[in-house]
């Protein structure tokens, strides 16, 4: 009858010794702070100013640099030099308007006829590409008797064309359209999973003579960029990580150093994570008052859902055209718009797709993680 004595006391002994470790562990662990989402006012602030920031120097820059070289060798010698630049970033960003940007200063200091391809999205019918193509970028025959000089610019070639039967008649039609006058320059942006789809089933590459990938941004880079926002908002970096006794440049460069490497380097998904990762410090005396504090979470992607393999082919279909409308989305899964629908509500809903103007696209929050699975599930997605 002495075990269950000493069982007794074994057992009296453990809960004792549980109930000092729970105790220290409490004590040790700092209270929580009640951190909240951002006032109404100072989001649409914070909102304001995302919409403000302009495009990444840095790849203003780069577009500007390797057009210097590029058309300065074209416009000395039309005849025998290469008469096309392309300029390749990830498939979230926004290509056009960096495109846009870039040459918006330069175009307006040259003294030769330039064309724009004006499109925001494709044609509703993709049988049409080729033909509207012709329209808005053919020349008139004297004008190719004549050699005279002239620049295209084709802000981003997925606009071009549609996976599909005959949707790629626009990028075959641009193909040969481009060898055939050396009195034109040609100025293309697109994204690279677009490009490589291209280069893989029109050999697109072959006819550029200067192909440039936008570099990712470091951290340094980052800060710069959008230290305009932290300044106006007045943003508390020194607390992003409990008990840090770094001062505020040695916090805000370790936030920036986390947010370079969550994002990739892609500034369209740094910002959204810049957002995401900003909370509300109420102050303890008044939770209204101006001194609250504006403070920053740890930066991390938000998980990507678990997909199957229909939403994997939608997702890359959307990547694949930078954005689309239902109906051009349908058409390039070769799926009626019924079946298709659902899946981009589901999808939707989840927030990896994004609807603007009847436009879907992809969140760039999940791009990271969706580039990487595609990539494992065997999609042609170009190496970043």
């Amino acid at each position: 009858m002495i075990l269950p004595k000493i069982k007794e006391q074994l057992l009296a002994t453990y809960s004792q010794l549980t109930s000092w470790i729970s105790e220290d562990k409490r004590e040790a662990t700092p209270p929580e702070k009640s951190f909240t989402e951002l006032p109404q006012q100072l989001q649409e602030s914070l909102d304001n100013a995302i919409k403000d920031l302009p495009n990444h120097p840095t790849y203003l820059k780069a577009v500007q640099k390797a057009l210097d070289s590029s058309f300065s060798n074209w416009y000395n010698d039309p005849a025998n030099s290469h008469n096309s630049l392309a300029i390749l970033s990830s498939p979230v960003e926004p290509i056009s308007l960096i495109l846009q940007n870039s040459l918006e200063t330069w175009q307006n200091e040259q003294q030769i006829a330039l064309k724009t391809l004006a499109w925001q999205n494709r044609p509703e019918k993709p049988e049409n590409l080729q033909s509207k193509l012709l329209k808005q970028l053919g020349r008139g025959t004297l004008a190719q008797q004549e050699n005279k000089l002239e620049i295209i610019i084709i802000p981003d070639l997925s606009y071009c064309f549609l996976r599909s039967v005959e949707g790629l008649d626009g990028i075959e039609y641009f193909r040969d359209t481009l060898l055939k006058d050396r009195s034109r320059f040609w100025i293309i942006g697109c994204g690279k999973v677009t490009w490589q789809y291209l280069d893989a089933v029109c050999k697109i590459g072959a006819y550029f003579d200067e192909i440039i990938s936008l570099s990712f941004l470091n951290d340094e880079q980052l800060q710069v960029w959008l230290k305009p926002i932290v300044t106006a908002m007045n943003i508390d970096f020194t607390k992003h990580e409990e008990q840090s006794e770094d001062d505020q440049t040695t916090a805000e460069k370790r936030y920036f150093q986390k947010l370079a490497r969550a994002s990739n380097g892609i500034s369209s998904v740094a910002v959204k994570l810049f957002k995401i990762s900003l909370a509300y410090e109420p102050n303890e005396l008044d939770s209204e008052t101006i001194n609250s504090l504006v403070k920053v979470l740890n930066p991390r992607l938000p998980k990507l859902p678990e997909l199957n393999p229909n939403e994997h082919y939608l997702l890359f279909s959307v990547l694949l055209h930078s954005n689309l409308s239902l109906p051009h989305l349908a058409m390039s899964l070769g799926d009626d718009e019924s079946n298709v629908q659902h899946l981009v509500q589901v999808l939707c809903r989840a927030d990896i797709l994004k609807v603007k103007d009847n436009l879907l696209s992809i969140n760039p929050l999940y791009y990271p993680q969706l580039r990487d699975e595609l990539d494992y599930n065997n999609f042609l997605i170009a190496e970043e």
